[in-house]
């Protein structure tokens, strides 16, 4: 726990942010992906194989240019991939990425169950 007392607030600070600050950047950005329901129904869809960004389209009743938009930040954190067949591409998810995630978070979180902020 933290008192916030004189300088006991900076001293605890100093001795957490240090270690935590980039990890929390990082889990924070990750987790940020998640917070959109529609990317978080692509996800699901995704988790069952690959699909085009059409196959995508039709499934979500959305068009073709915000699935190209949400599949630009799943691929830019490495959650999804895409593969060429023939003249399409089709889009998998990358699930070693979301077991990382997933265990980040939790790690963080038993770490911090003694500390309050």
């Amino acid at each position: 726990m933290i008192n916030i007392y004189n300088d006991k607030l900076t001293i605890y600070r100093n001795m957490l942010m240090p270690v935590m600050s980039s990890s929390l950047e990082d889990i924070a950005d990750n987790i940020k992906v998640f917070s959109d329901p529609t990317r978080l129904k692509m996800v699901k869809l995704l988790m069952n194989g690959e699909l085009s960004n059409k196959a995508l389209s039709l499934l979500l009743s959305i068009t073709p240019a915000s699935v190209s938009q949400h599949l630009k930040i799943l691929k830019d954190t490495g959650l999804v991939s895409a593969v060429k067949h023939k003249n399409n591409i089709f889009y998998r998810i990358n699930q070693n990425q979301i077991d990382h995630i997933l265990s980040e978070v939790t790690r963080f979180l038993q770490e911090g169950s003694g500390t309050s902020f």
